[in-house]
């Protein structure tokens, strides 16, 4: 049975997708309710909602807090497109596909690891599998060894051997055990089990035979048993995001079907999290880590109440920008910056809601800043500029305070060169705005 994709954008009005799944398939609309319901569940689990993020009210859908790809039947797809662009960008499934693997498995300057993504054939089986191929290739020379135990039959002896066998032994040799320092190991059997089973649903006749080759190189290896996330040894750490997503795979992730039920939903993210994870990167890989500190609490007051005894508590209360930022280096001084998924639109046009003026405040007071920078992802208004492409949008000031809103064109970020590209067309912004406040305050 073929699949038919139905499409909804976050934060979008409620869609009758309902009505438009049952006419596409000749399911009751109580069966795509269901269906539909359990796809929600399975991505707050996967993301870790606490409810729902999609909303279904009699035959309207809304999707909220996530984008992705993922299936609610065996001959169903759901693609949320994020936000910001609004459905007008056919790259999308590609750059946030990325994304989320940035953000997941925290993988710093990864655009040439994925250059194959940016590819015409958007397919998410691809996507996984091309991934998983380059990956792979980029490791391969320092391959995973372990040591493991064996009992083995020969006449040279190299491991623990029992005194009877020394006196009648066997005519294939002694019985000892050895301890093996090689590639047998629960490690590479998950990536080569993934590869396998990515063949039969990948489109891609090169990406198919490359994850042929791939499984082929790993030679034997027992079936993957136990499938956990674990933390490999520290020889072999470079290959952790290569085995996370091998487990996904094999988990699931929107590619294994059995009995006709989806076993997981496919790349869903949380969009304001990974955005919030993409300016970090981008700033650290541009700046250093030790110029950019994320997550940090400032102590701003104090909180007193009175216990159960009469006495007084008095407690430090702290507020917690997303990253306080030294630009020594890059030309302008220390300034705080906080990611802006959400944002607010006035006929089409950003603007610094008054809640987040007010959260800038509390910033500036506690760190003693003049400067708070509001970084949002670039409204998809017109055709796609250079990734990294920024300009201000709208600036407020309080007192000496200046709280700057400012967008940041993230479409193409998963072609070569898209992250540090996003990185740059950042920090020279940033610059731009050091520059501007000094010549008008």
């Amino acid at each position: 049975m073929l699949s038919r994709r139905f499409s909804l954008v976050e934060y979008g009005s409620p869609k009758g997708l309902v009505s438009e799944i049952a006419m596409a398939t000749g399911l009751s609309p109580s069966h795509v309710i269901e269906k539909l319901q359990n796809a929600g569940e399975r991505t707050a689990r996967a993301l870790n909602f606490t409810s729902t993020p999609l909303l279904i009210n009699g035959s309207r859908v809304q999707a909220i807090d996530f984008a992705g790809l993922m299936r609610a039947g065996p001959a169903i797809e759901i693609e949320i497109a994020p936000k910001f662009l609004g459905g007008q960008s056919d790259s999308w499934r590609e750059d946030f596909f990325f994304l989320a693997m940035l953000s997941k498995h925290g993988r710093l300057l990864g655009t040439e690891r994925l250059r194959a993504l940016s590819s015409s054939n958007s397919d998410f089986a691809t996507l996984v599998a091309r991934a998983l191929v380059q990956m792979f290739w980029d490791q391969h020379r320092r391959p995973i060894r372990t040591f493991r135990r064996q009992v083995v039959r020969e006449f040279a002896l190299e491991g623990d051997i029992d005194a009877e066998e020394l006196r009648v032994p066997n005519e294939d040799g002694f019985a000892q055990t050895v301890v093996r320092f090689d590639r047998v190991n629960p490690f590479n059997a998950a990536i080569k089990a993934a590869a396998i089973d990515l063949v039969p649903i990948v489109r891609d006749a090169e990406v198919r035979a490359n994850l042929g080759r791939i499984a082929n190189y790993l030679g034997e290896q027992a079936p993957p048993r136990g499938l956990y996330k674990r933390r490999l040894p520290s020889r072999a750490r470079s290959w952790q995001s290569t085995f996370d997503l091998a487990l996904d795979v094999l988990q699931g992730f929107g590619l294994t079907y059995e009995s006709g039920k989806a076993l997981a939903p496919g790349f869903v993210l949380n969009t304001w999290r990974v955005w919030e994870d993409l300016v970090t990167v981008s700033l650290r890989a541009n700046l250093g880590g030790q110029a950019v500190a994320s997550q940090k609490g400032i102590h701003l007051g104090h909180r007193q109440r009175q216990s159960d005894d009469g006495s007084s508590i008095r407690r430090s209360f702290e507020v917690t920008p997303d990253l306080r930022v030294d630009g020594s280096k890059a030309g302008f001084g220390e300034i705080l910056v906080d990611a802006k998924y959400k944002g607010r639109w006035d006929s089409g046009k950003q603007r610094i809601a008054e809640a987040d003026v007010y959260e800038a405040m509390a910033f500036a007071r506690a760190a003693r800043a003049s400067q708070v920078i509001l970084v949002h992802p670039k409204i998809a208004r017109d055709a796609v500029t250079k990734t990294g492409t920024a300009g201000v949008f709208e600036r407020v000031d309080v007192d000496e305070l200046q709280i700057w809103g400012i967008e940041v064109e993230v479409r193409g970020i998963a072609k070569i060169g898209g992250l540090r590209a996003f990185a740059d067309g950042l920090v020279d912004q940033l610059r731009t705005i050091h520059a501007l406040s000094k010549a008008n305050p």
